[in-house]
This record gives structure tokens, sequence and C-alpha cells, in this order.
């Protein structure tokens, strides 16, 4: 069971759901977030790439993305403890993505997971429209289930 999490208290509300899915079978929980690189192409000035930085400016980015995934795997960290304590088997992984319905379903295929949960903001109207939905892309683009769990 693959968990894609964000960091936010109301992403973990779908844990219950997920290891009530888990347990069960003896199955592992995958636990997944997608970590924005740090510098991103639309960034840099026009006709600027990144080989075209300098060292300095290189090694800065580096080292801010290498704190950001860190800050990222302590979250998961902290997490697979937690699901530990009752008996699961659970991994962690941390992508580097844009888009966080890529990084899941590159994650999703990269575990070999039956299935995908995650929650949704619920979004509805203009702040969907603007926003999107990553629930909604990653129904469309998993070709396996998805348990999408909603706040109450």
């Amino acid at each position: 069971v693959l968990v894609a999490l964000d960091g936010s208290k109301m992403a973990e509300e779908v844990l219950e759901a997920a290891a009530a899915l888990a347990q069960p079978f003896g199955a592992e929980m995958a636990l997944v977030r997608v970590c924005p690189p740090v510098i991103r192409a639309s960034y840099l000035p026009d006709g600027t790439s990144l080989p075209g930085l300098t060292q300095t400016a290189l090694d800065k980015i580096s080292s801010a993305q290498k704190k950001a995934v860190k800050e990222c795997r302590e979250y998961l960290d902290g997490i697979g403890a937690r699901l530990r304590k009752y008996g699961m088997k659970v991994t962690q992984h941390v992508v580097i993505e844009e888009d966080p319905a890529a990084g899941i379903l590159a994650a999703a295929k990269d575990c070999q997971a039956s299935i995908i949960a995650l929650e949704t903001h619920g979004r509805i109207g203009l702040s969907r429209l603007f926003m999107g939905s990553v629930a909604d892309r990653v129904v469309r683009g998993g070709g396996i289930p998805v348990l999408i769990n909603r706040p109450a």
C-alpha cells in the first residue's frame, strides 16, 4: 500500500484507512513524500541553464536540495516509527519531482504498489480549477486502485 504524504496533519488522516487495508494481509506500507526541486527551470532567467550557473550557485542549490530531502526523510522516519510500533511493515521513499501526482505515480511504479492511498483536500469550484487536483490526476494516471480519504 503506497501512502502519499505531504507533511501535513491532514494528509496523515489517510494512515488509519491505509493501515486497515494493509494489516490483515501483512502488506507493506510504502510511505512517499514528493519533494519539489529547489530550483526549477522556470525560475532561471531566459537563456540560463543549470550548467551555466557559477559553481557557488550550484553548490548552494545542491545544499538546499539536500536539506529539503533530509527534512522529508526525517518526517517519514517519524511516521514510519509510529506505524512500526503497531507491527506494520514500512518503507519510506522521497521523490524529487515538480508535479506531486507524477511523483506519486512514479513511486507507485517503483514500489510495485497494489494500491495508492492519499488524503484529498476536497477542493471544489475555482480553487480546484486553478490549483488542480493531485488526487484526480493520480486516479486517472495510475492504472491501479486508489483509496481517497477526505477529511471530516
